[in-house]
């Protein structure tokens, strides 16, 4: 994604608008998890973030260093295409999408 990483911090996350999209978590310089906030989910990204950081989805997202948002009108179709780049330049998904589905 071509937007900048932003610290994953409770005031980072706190900026972030409640617009639906996809979101990418990092740990320091690699991507562990490659999300979407669909327009059904009430709080949109600055709600899925919030949960990742208090640990309600994996101990290891809520260890993030850094994240990033895409605000987009189909969220599962730019997910999905994230998810297949990243396989595509590195053999595999992210690690946390490997071990667990979003929900």
């Amino acid at each position: 994604m071509d937007m900048p990483k932003r610290p994953f911090t409770k005031e980072a996350v706190n900026r972030t608008e409640t617009l639906f999209g996809v979101y990418v978590l990092w740990k320091d310089d690699e991507v562990i998890y490659i999300g979407k906030a669909d327009i059904e989910e009430e709080g949109g990204i600055r709600a899925k973030l919030e949960r990742h950081l208090a640990g309600k989805y994996a101990e290891e997202t809520a260890r993030a260093t850094h994240f990033q948002e895409d605000y987009v009108a189909y969220p599962s179709a730019r997910r999905t295409m994230l998810l297949e780049e990243y396989r595509d330049k590195h053999g595999r998904y992210p690690h946390c999408n490997m071990v667990r589905q979003e929900k």
